[in-house]
């Protein structure tokens, strides 16, 4: 029910550059109280979203510092996944119901998940999100156990899984404002990997948007993430045919390969999207896998210079709890032009390091306004980087972390 995630050797000493001294010199003490205590972390998939992405840099980082620290993904079959689908939808405010099959189901995989915890040494267990949540209902060690929550759940209105959340020890949101009633835990606010292939320097970026069949010498707009309902992917093609009205030469790229294993609806939401652009010039859809397989870079890379060589990055979500891509893009100096989802307004303030939008009409205008005003671009990018460099990189979700581990464990 569950498989080991394999990852490459990280070090802490490599990131000395984006963290003062002295928060270098407490996350090494904070390794020294935690050296050998084993962590455990288990979600739904390896690829294809922002938990994945952390877990894939934090984890190392942990081992890195002397804990030994093992993550976990789901190994369950597909009907499965659409079912989890179906919470994170309930739990970002959807309205929905499960049939007695689909709760029967949700309940054999995370029994199967439990029995083989049982069989594993740990000092310490961290559940993300709803998809693993269920095993404690099954769990009878008496190590702690947290819940991290990613999701925007602040207009979740409760349901029978409230009686899996009750029973862990610790709860951990991204944002203040996700806190279920009744339930209230702590805040840490994601973080992205400066060093990760995502976000690291790149000397050949026009290289790969040119082999995508970009034109580079055209202004381009793009959003990348999952083709998900949530992250509102035909809102953008909206926004960008207003704004190919005055700029008639714009580009669209929307990225968003494969759909995570935990996704099953990514493949209909693509294909709507398809249909909906068919024979528009300009428009650059990427969704399976071999679209990408010729180019002499892999798929993180693609997406670190999609963003690099855009003009403006949108994300369009109806919900987001956070949205590590306007991180990725803030980071690169770049502005970002977002709905009022609650994670990104958490990041962007409004007409200082970007644009928040309520509209595909207001969007356009903020696309126009900044392809045209290089200076203003300019300027909110590199406000948008300094948010970045101050609250949201990976060493400070480490410091919180470890702080957080050293006083429960």
């Amino acid at each position: 029910m569950i498989q080991k995630v394999n990852l490459k050797n990280k070090r802490i000493e490599d990131y000395r550059g984006f963290i003062s001294a002295s928060n270098y010199s407490k996350i090494n003490h904070l390794f020294s109280r935690l050296k050998d205590k084993k962590i455990i972390h288990i979600n739904s998939t390896s690829e294809g979203g922002g938990v994945a992405q952390i877990l894939n840099s934090l984890v190392p980082l942990f081992n890195s510092g002397g804990l030994q620290a093992s993550w976990y993904k789901i190994d369950a079959e597909k009907k499965f996944f659409e079912i989890t689908k179906k919470i994170h939808h309930l739990f970002q405010g959807g309205k929905v119901s499960f049939t007695k099959k689909e709760k029967d189901l949700y309940l054999k995989v995370n029994k199967g998940i439990a029995r083989e915890l049982q069989r594993k040494e740990f000092d310490l267990l961290m559940i993300h999100d709803p998809q693993p949540m269920g095993q404690i209902k099954f769990y009878r060690k008496d190590e702690p156990t947290i819940l991290r929550f990613h999701l925007d759940s602040s207009q979740y209105e409760g349901s029978f899984f409230d009686s899996f959340i009750e029973r862990y020890d610790h709860l951990i949101y991204s944002d203040k404002k996700h806190v279920i009633d009744g339930f209230d835990g702590n805040v840490f606010a994601p973080a992205i990997d400066p060093l990760s292939d995502t976000n690291k320097q790149l000397n050949n970026s026009k290289k790969i948007i040119k082999s995508l069949g970009v034109d580079i010498k055209k202004p381009i707009i793009s959003q990348v993430s999952r083709f998900d309902l949530f992250k509102n992917p035909s809102g953008v093609v909206d926004i960008y045919e207003k704004a190919k009205e005055i700029i008639p030469d714009l580009q669209l790229i929307l990225f968003g390969i494969g759909g995570a294993e935990d996704d099953p609806e990514a493949e209909e939401v693509f294909k709507k999207v398809k249909r909906k652009t068919k024979e528009r010039e300009g428009v650059h859809l990427f969704f399976y896998p071999e679209s990408i397989k010729e180019i002499e870079a892999n798929e993180k890379e693609i997406v670190n210079s999609i963003q690099r060589e855009s003009d403006v990055i949108l994300q369009n979500s109806y919900r987001e709890a956070f949205g590590l891509t306007v991180t990725e893009a803030m980071w690169k100096g770049k502005p970002v032009v977002g709905s009022t989802g609650v994670g990104i307004k958490k990041q962007i303030t409004n007409g200082e390091n970007g644009f928040i939008i309520k509209s595909s009409d207001e969007g356009a205008s903020k696309v126009v306004a900044l392809i045209k005003d290089k200076d203003l671009s300019k300027r909110m990018g590199k406000r948008a980087k300094k948010r970045v460099t101050e609250e949201y990189l990976l060493t400070r979700l480490l410091k919180d972390h470890l702080t957080f581990y050293s006083g429960i464990i």
